[in-house]
């Protein structure tokens, strides 16, 4: 349930544009790639690069469509994030903690 939990503050997040809630919810660093960024980033770091993906691409919609565990246990959902602008689909894998999920990566493709 608190797995769940989780995955819905961070679906709001994005939706929302909310960085300081998404950046929570991120590992200590974080891979991020968007159209115009791809790296490794800290936390801190990872709230401005979510940032100004959100500024460019103000969300309309986003929505999982699929959620899953790999063989060994890794969490994942691919999303669809729909701007105004442009269509993303949008990959991310969690590290798992036992009982909370943290963004190990988040990654934007454009459709």
């Amino acid at each position: 349930m608190i797995q769940q939990d989780s995955l819905e503050t961070i679906r709001r997040s994005i939706q929302t544009g909310n960085t300081d809630v998404l950046s929570r919810n991120c590992d200590s660093h974080v891979e991020i790639i968007t159209d115009k960024n791809s790296g490794t980033y800290s936390k801190n770091q990872a709230k401005f690069v979510l940032k100004e993906f959100f500024i460019d691409y103000p969300a309309s919609s986003f929505k999982y469509l699929h959620q899953g565990s790999s063989p060994k246990g890794a969490k994942y959902t691919v999303g669809l994030y729909v701007s105004s602008k442009a269509t993303f689909r949008v990959s991310i894998k969690f590290r798992n903690d036992g009982q909370i999920l943290y963004i190990d990566s988040i990654q934007f493709t454009k459709e």
